[in-house]
């Protein structure tokens, strides 16, 4: 029998094309705030949409899912991972990243200052368009999962 894999081993993949949309919100960010305050800006911006995953992934590790890649491309940041063997267990991976978001917005709601605000603001962005249920978010994913485990069924079009 083979040594099973740890539960947080996750490859990491950062698609070049990131570092475009690195520069497109660091430029809006240098508008908002000046060169110095964008570099921040943009760091602490990435760091809450990478943040966002890993609470998808301790969620995942809580529910014994395996995560095999947390990334970052030119749409933002994912994870792949292992469909939950329950679809509440996949409903609550799917919603642990909107609810860091959430979590996120409130702490940096906190600060005093634009900069702060800001960010408060674009996790709140992040969480909300996250729970819309359209293909491929985690809100799609989190209704799919209540639906199935409470017998309801979906129609796509």
């Amino acid at each position: 029998m083979s040594p099973s894999k740890p539960m947080l081993a996750v490859a990491v993949q950062i698609s070049p094309w990131a570092a475009i949309t690195a520069l497109i919100l660091f430029a809006w960010a240098d508008s908002l705030f000046g060169s110095r305050v964008a570099i921040a800006a943009t760091a602490l911006l990435i760091a809450s949409l990478v943040v966002h995953e890993i609470g998808h992934i301790v969620a995942a590790s809580i529910s014994k899912v395996r995560v095999s890649v947390i990334g970052v491309s030119a749409a933002g940041t994912y994870i792949r991972r292992q469909r939950a063997a329950s679809p509440w267990a996949e409903s609550v991976i799917s919603l642990a990243g909107p609810m860091v978001s959430l979590a996120l917005a409130a702490l940096f709601g906190l600060g005093n200052g634009h900069l702060y605000g800001w960010l408060a603001k674009m996790n709140l962005i992040v969480a909300m368009s996250n729970l819309i249920p359209i293909a491929g978010t985690d809100g799609d994913r989190a209704l799919n999962a209540i639906c199935i485990a409470s017998g309801a069924k979906l129609r796509r079009a």
